[in-house]
């Protein structure tokens, strides 16, 4: 839905809140038993102020009536477990049905004037505040909506629906920055594609000895800089930590793509038999000893998997040795997960402007 269509939503839900403001008000006095009618502001602090009804921290809204049936739902179960003497004013209200309308109206006009982040999917928690590097160099983290506090950095959840970003993207990097290892540092501030690409190359390019890593890391930054939309591209995420900034780590992941568009989260492995499945000293061990020690290592890798999984909802490919002969096809396979694949749901309006533009014979 386009910015000007949720701005003329917004005017027209405000002039039927104008009509109907001070007969409304009227009515909710006479409930109340008082004698001067309400003002504006109390009356709209006792329908507004309960808002939380629907979960709209945890909760995704593709149209007004998926959140109007959330409120209630969350109204009904709010109210059902406690016992009052008198009724809430605000179930005197909803059973009315003049002011159960103007309710609904005033509460679509919170829907849309919160649009994005009602109708966005809420992240995973623990992808809110993701770490990446190698033991022995630079970590980094990616927040969601970093804040300082103190003498630290903590993510402020009531932000996060409403950022200006597409999680996970490079423009989600030059939006919130980077934070490190020690806070007292501060953030690192990266202000466009260019410092990106540099900061890229000098702290994972340089940064590594494998050749299949530094051939897919330039074929990445190729391919941001032809993209005509490079900020909405996934950030390529390199040595994705499972235990975030913990320096004795579990895991790490070589790459890991986060794609907010198709949700869907996949991890690659570089994996070489030379460095995953080698014996050290084989020749003087017995071909049990080495039965036992390669059951080991096939155990540990498949832990690794499930963890990621279990935690992050992270898939794994593994590229073996056969594979990374054409380490561009490897790339490939990656690119695959970076392209930006919009499958968006819609709601009723988007829907109805479709169902308009058929034509008939």
């Amino acid at each position: 839905m386009e910015n000007i269509e949720i701005t003329q939503k917004i005017e027209s839900l405000d002039e039927e809140l104008l009509e109907n403001q001070y007969h409304c008000r009227e009515f909710v006095t006479g409930l109340l038993g008082e004698d001067d009618v309400i003002s504006i502001q109390r009356f709209h602090g006792i329908i507004g102020g309960k808002n939380n009804f629907a979960d709209c921290k945890n909760g995704q809204f593709l149209n007004f009536t998926d959140f109007w049936d959330a409120w209630l739902g969350g109204l009904y179960n709010y109210f059902k477990e406690i016992s009052y003497r008198n009724k809430p004013i605000i179930l005197k209200i909803i059973e009315d049905d003049y002011l159960r309308d103007y309710v609904k109206i005033f509460l679509e006009r919170n829907y849309y004037k919160n649009y994005k982040a009602r109708i966005r999917n809420k992240p995973l928690n623990e992808l809110t505040e993701i770490w990446f590097g190698k033991n022995g160099s630079n970590l980094f983290g990616l927040w969601m909506a970093p804040e300082r506090y103190g003498d630290k950095w903590i993510n402020k959840e009531r932000t996060i629906r409403m950022a200006n970003f597409e999680y996970w993207t490079i423009g989600h990097i030059l939006a919130t920055g980077l934070i490190t290892e020690n806070p007292q540092d501060g953030k690192i501030i990266i202000k466009d594609l260019d410092s990106f690409i540099q900061f890229y190359r000098l702290n994972f390019l340089r940064n590594t000895n494998s050749q299949y890593e530094q051939a897919i890391i330039e074929n990445y930054l190729e391919y941001v800089k032809i993209s005509e939309k490079p900020l909405d591209i996934p950030f390529l995420i390199p040595e994705f930590r499972y235990n975030g900034k913990v320096r004795e780590h579990l895991y790490r992941l070589d790459f890991v793509v986060l794609n907010v568009w198709t949700q869907r989260f996949v991890g690659f492995e570089i994996s070489p038999a030379s460095t995953h499945l080698s014996i050290q000293k084989s020749k003087e061990k017995t071909q049990k000893a080495i039965n036992e020690e390669l059951s080991l290592k096939w155990e540990s890798e498949m832990d690794k998997r499930n963890k990621y999984f279990a935690k992050y909802n992270i898939s794994l490919v593994t590229f073996t040795d056969n594979l990374l002969l054409n380490v561009d096809n490897c790339f490939n396979q990656i690119k695959d997960e970076l392209n930006i694949k919009m499958i968006k749901k819609v709601g009723e309006i988007e829907h109805l402007k479709k169902l308009k533009l058929i034509h008939y014979n």
